[in-house]
Parts: structure tokens; sequence; C-alpha cells
């Protein structure tokens, strides 16, 4: 999980892990591609904050994609999905989710439940 405000990060995290994961938290884009080199081939998801210092949500879906094209990539936001993808990305830019913060648990756990099942051709 990618998000720079201490509370938010340590409130979501425990959602994440309630829900059974385990999480690796990182500051900012900076820090989550730290992070992911460190813990290759172990990250399965990144909930990833939009507004970070040092390195944003764009540019850091953008190094994601890069490096692990495979690897979804849940957005989390204050802005509306649709502001979102319009303003900051100019589209999803390969993201598979979309958190509007504050979020319920339940909001975290459908998304969550998504990316976990196998998709149907």
């Amino acid at each position: 999980m990618v998000e720079d405000e201490e509370g938010v990060r340590e409130v979501v995290g425990r959602m994440v892990e309630r829900l059974g994961f385990h999480v690796i938290t990182a500051v900012d884009g900076v820090d989550a591609i730290r992070v992911l080199d460190e813990h290759d081939g172990e990250v399965t998801a990144v909930l990833l904050d939009l507004s970070m210092p040092r390195m944003g949500g764009p540019e850091t879906v953008q190094v994601l994609r890069e490096r692990s094209p495979e690897l979804p990539v849940v957005l989390m936001s204050g802005y509306t999905e649709q502001d979102a993808a319009a303003k900051i990305l100019g589209g999803t830019g390969g993201a598979v989710g979309f958190l509007q913060k504050p979020f319920l648990p339940e909001d975290l756990s459908s998304v969550l439940r998504h990316l976990s099942q196998p998709a149907i051709a």
C-alpha cells in the first residue's frame, strides 16, 4: 500500500490485514518502487494513493506498468473516480480498481475480492 499520510496508511493497513492480507507499506512512489524491488515476486496487488510528494500516483503507475505489467493496481484518492481518471491520469493508466477516500471496509473488501476472482473470457 502506497500512502503518504501516516494515519490513513495505518487505518487502511489494518483494514487490509483484517481481510486476511499481509501489508507492506510505502510512503510515496519512490519508496513503493524500492519496496517492490525488495519484495520481488511477493507483491500481489498495489493500493496506490494518487496525490503524494516526490513521485505521485501517475508517475508511480507508469513505473509499475513498466516493471510489472500484470500487477493489479487499485487507485485511492479523495477525488472522484471520474475526476481522478480525467484530471490526474488522463485515463486509468492500467489500474484495475478505484477507491474514493474515505471508504468503508466493505468497499475495500469488494475491490480486493474482485482482484482475486479469475477472469472469464
